[in-house]
């Protein structure tokens, strides 16, 4: 997706609780699942199910969004504490 501005809105087909749908994120949203995916070695469907299915009254554009978010925030700590340990 890096073709795109990061806040360029891309709609992809996704297959979420076995149905088809679609989402619009920012490019920089889609590169940061990507990444997700490749690290955590899922598709980006079963990524995105998984957020889906574990989300509670918010949009699933919302939930995948902050999703991306927590987890890059989470690995930010963990380096950070095991450099501090070291």
């Amino acid at each position: 997706m890096s073709e795109f501005s990061l806040t360029q809105k891309i709609r992809l087909n996704l297959s979420i609780q076995g149905r088809r749908t679609s989402i619009a994120l920012e490019a920089g949203v889609w590169d940061c699942l990507t990444e997700i995916c490749r690290r955590e070695e899922l598709s980006l469907d079963e990524l995105c199910d998984a957020i889906i299915a574990d989300s509670e009254d918010i949009s699933m554009a919302s939930a995948i969004r902050i999703s991306a978010l927590e987890y890059f925030c989470k690995k930010r700590d963990e380096g950070r504490a095991a450099r501090n340990a070291a």
